[in-house]
């Protein structure tokens, strides 16, 4: 979460990719992140219970890069 990130991972292994939980939108000025999961009380059809929303932080051509 943001505050785990605060505390541990800012200024610390720039090397990966980071993957926040924070459900705070203002977080997301911060560009640092590649995935950003903002809600972990999603619903889709075919899944029991709650699923976690992500978002990737590129574009199609960078996240087909990314899956390489």
């Amino acid at each position: 979460n943001e505050d785990g990130y605060k505390t541990y991972l800012k200024n610390n292994f720039s090397e990966n990719d980071l993957w926040i939980c924070s459900f705070n939108t203002q977080f997301t000025k911060n560009n640092q992140w590649k995935f950003w999961q903002y809600s972990h009380k999603g619903k889709i059809i075919g899944a029991e219970g709650y699923i976690d929303y992500n978002v990737f932080n590129g574009s199609v051509d960078q996240w087909n890069e990314y899956i390489d």
